[in-house]
């Protein structure tokens, strides 16, 4: 398991910002769950809602492809996640 909270960010502060945070969490059987979200600031951000299904499926992309790098990773079955 890792331990540390990881943070993407990028942008131009104050225009459009966005910070995307990585929260590993043990759980009691031993393993790790792992939550991540998005938080974006800055005067066109309003310009750049997506809608919510496409928001949706792009964390579930993302999910799927975590879960394959880490079960190749430690050759074993993990639990992908599903964002609703």
């Amino acid at each position: 398991m890792f331990k540390k909270n990881m943070l993407q960010g990028g942008g131009i502060k104050g225009i459009i910002y966005g910070e995307h945070v990585f929260l590993p969490e043990a759980t009691s059987d031993g393993a790790t769950r792992l939550t991540h979200n998005d938080d974006f600031t800055g005067l066109f951000v309003g310009f750049a809602d997506l809608p919510p299904a496409t928001l949706v499926e792009g964390y579930n992309r993302m999910n799927s492809a975590l879960k394959h790098i880490v079960e190749r990773a430690a050759n074993t079955t993990v639990s992908a996640g599903t964002c609703w």
